[in-house]
Formats: structure tokens, C-alpha cells, sequence
């Protein structure tokens, strides 16, 4: 099953940091990383893999987590783990602190 989130959920109205429950806290930090690795790198990189490991790494799962914009709608990002496909979808990630692509 995909998990589909918006980061904007895990966040104050104005964007900012709130403090959320640790599990919910261990998350936004997850999809925050996968949005700014994939907002940080050159558009015409056609390596999707991520430095990041697969969030159920504690659970056995070593992988890599690859990412990358959806092709008919760039303002979702799919992600997955290269090997137990944990999977996902994450919107609401634009103007965030997680938002590189216009190097802020």
C-alpha cells in the first residue's frame, strides 16, 4: 500500500516547524528529505536513487530510496525503496524549507 501525504500537513499554516507527535515528527523529517533531494538535483539528471535509506530500515529494509516528479503532474513526487517497495507519493512540498529548486 502507498503512502500519499502532503507535506503541508505536517506543518503551521505559515509553513513553519510545529511540534507534532514524535512518530508524525519522524515522518515529515522523511518526506522533507526526499522532497529536497529531488528538488536539489539538476532537472536532467536521469539518476532517480537518493542518498536517503528506506524509513523501514529499523524493520530489516536497507535500501535505497529512489525519487523523482511525477511526469504529467510535477507537483507530486513519487518515491520508493529500490528493495522491499515501500512506496509513496508526496504533495504540498513547494515553498517549504525542503524546496531547493530555486536554491533557497
Amino acid at each position: 500500500m502507498a503512502l500519499i501525504a502532503n507535506l503541508r500537513h505536517y506543518l503551521g499554516d505559515d509553513l513553519s516547524m510545529v511540534k507534532i507527535p514524535v512518530p508524525a515528527a519522524t515522518l515529515r523529517e522523511f518526506l522533507g528529505c526526499i522532497a529536497e533531494a529531488v528538488t536539489s538535483r539538476d532537472p536532467d539528471d536521469v539518476n532517480y536513487v537518493t542518498q536517503l535509506k528506506c524509513r523501514k530500515g529499523s524493520g530489516g529494509c536497507d535500501g535505497d530510496i529512489i525519487a523523482f516528479f511525477d511526469q504529467d503532474n510535477p507537483s507530486i513526487i513519487k518515491w520508493s525503496c529500490m528493495f522491499c517497495k515501500d512506496e509513496g507519493q508526496l504533495t504540498g512540498w513547494e515553498r517549504t524549507i525542503w524546496d531547493k529548486r530555486f536554491g533557497e
